[in-house]
């Protein structure tokens, strides 16, 4: 099971892209994992955030807190288990999810590779996506509006199914590593399968902009409907940038319910 993680004993820490609020996150995510392990959450309301840690020690589990960097996650993973929670559209699910696998070796989120790349795993996590775009909280709300949970988590299996080597996976790296200004060129597993070049470096995200070969994975119904997003969107690339790994020291303000760090 892609979740297995939630069974290691370790505290379980929901993270998300910012701007998505976290109630919704716990209000789910907590009854799928809470059997025994640790329920936690990353939000920026102090409110939420104070409520479930009070919850977390009446129940007397350890509650996980804090905003980590995708950098940060490299150092954490082995004090806890992640599941994300993402919003829409398809760029920016695509590239939060690959960062943040490739720096969380713990996700066997990522185990699906292997077998979906060969099959139709793409489409399917697209069309899924689609259907469900508009909302906020896209996983998580999935999750707690579904009355079975068990069979929630295996269709979400099912729809978590890019890969390294998938096209999009390669140009939602490509476009993640131009967000970020890192200018030297990416490797050859981070190019697409006909080795097309990597789309040119100045592009100017902020105006804008897209890499020449971005939406070339994208069908063109949808490309419209993401292009509807475009404002919302370069917020966030503008947030990559301004928080890269280069400019922003490391945060020391991780928590857990007893007060220690984590």
């Amino acid at each position: 099971m892609a979740l297995r993680p939630v069974d290691t004993g370790l505290p379980v820490l929901f993270t998300h892209v910012p701007k998505t609020g976290g109630s919704t996150i716990t209000g789910g995510m907590s009854i799928i994992f809470g059997h025994g392990n640790t329920a936690g959450i990353s939000t920026a309301k102090p409110d939420v955030r104070a409520a479930f840690l009070e919850q977390s020690k009446a129940d007397g589990k350890p509650y996980v807190y804090g905003h980590f960097r995708y950098s940060d996650a490299a150092k954490v993973y082995d004090k806890a288990n992640y599941i994300v929670a993402l919003r829409d559209p398809l760029d920016r699910i695509l590239s939060f999810y690959f960062m943040f696998l490739r720096a969380n070796p713990r996700s066997e989120l990522a185990d699906r590779c292997a077998q979906d790349v060969a099959g139709d795993g793409f489409k399917l996590y697209h069309d899924w996506l689609v259907t469900r775009r508009r909302q906020d909280n896209l996983m998580c709300r999935y999750l707690c509006e579904e009355p079975d949970h068990k069979a929630a988590i295996a269709r979400l299996e099912e729809s978590y199914c890019l890969a390294w080597d998938n096209k999009g996976a390669d140009l939602a790296w490509q476009y993640l590593h131009l967000q970020l200004r890192q200018r030297e060129a990416p490797t050859a597993s981070l190019r697409r399968r006909n080795d097309a070049p990597v789309a040119e470096d100045s592009a100017d995200f902020t105006s804008g902009a897209r890499p020449k070969d971005y939406a070339t994975f994208l069908p063109p119904e949808h490309r419209a409907m993401v292009e509807e997003r475009n404002a919302e969107d370069f917020a966030l690339y503008r947030w990559f940038q301004e928080n890269s790994v280069d400019s922003v020291p490391v945060r020391t303000d991780t928590t857990v319910a007893t007060g220690q760090q984590a």
